[in-house]
């Protein structure tokens, strides 16, 4: 049987928000056309914010949660990955850099 109820499209719906942050910074940070050097700090954080927002979310089902914590941790142990962005100056030109040219 195929048949979803409404509180099964309720939750693929809460699914899709929360996968929806993933899917556009791997859009972002597979692009064959520009750098993707200066995104990522700024998709790391924006990881980190949606699975915060996610794991905060009372509506979320407990196992959204759960895959959101786990997300965290994992963004956690990448953590001295990022730390090592910030201390690189290229990163941080490049970050930067980006910045200054979207607000010009």
């Amino acid at each position: 049987d195929l048949n979803l109820s409404n509180n099964d499209w309720k939750k693929l719906e809460q699914l899709e928000l929360l996968l929806e942050t993933f899917t556009r910074v791997t859009l972002r940070m597979s692009s064959k056309n520009e750098p993707t050097l200066p995104y990522v700090l700024p998709m790391y954080r924006v990881m980190e914010k949606e699975l915060k927002v996610a794991c905060a979310n009372e509506n979320f089902p407990e196992v959204f949660k759960f895959a959101a914590r786990a997300g965290l941790v994992r963004l956690d142990k990448l953590m001295s990955y990022h730390n090592k962005a910030k201390n690189n100056q290229f990163y941080v030109v490049a970050t930067g850099k980006s910045f200054f040219l979207l607000m010009n």
